[in-house]
């Protein structure tokens, strides 16, 4: 499951929030995930000066639009490492910034 998206509405059909146990079963599929890691994130872009990512997320909107929006719109983002670090410091620098691409 490493690198990857995936994207689980928490919303029911009545508008009410999904029970736990439909939460762990789509947690479970996420992590059995077997896709190739997406090396072409937006996490680098993230980084840049403010007013440069906002030009770069403008010209990244044109083909994109829709998967920007969902994440906009999500209540949270969850990334869920598999890595383990030697000690807090390189925990932390895993934590800004992981790979670069899966931010």
């Amino acid at each position: 499951s490493s690198g990857i998206n995936a994207e689980y509405g928490v919303i029911d059909s009545n508008g009410g929030v999904k029970d736990t146990e439909s939460l762990k079963a789509a947690l479970s599929t996420i992590l059995s995930d077997d896709r190739p890691v997406n090396t072409n994130g937006i996490g680098y872009f993230t980084a840049l000066e403010r007013n440069t990512w906002a030009g770069v997320r403008v010209k990244l909107e044109q083909d994109n639009k829709a998967a920007l929006s969902t994440i906009d719109e999500a209540i949270f983002v969850l990334c869920m490492d598999d890595i383990s670090t030697p000690d807090a410091r390189d925990g932390r620098k895993n934590t800004l910034g992981g790979e670069g691409y899966n931010r």
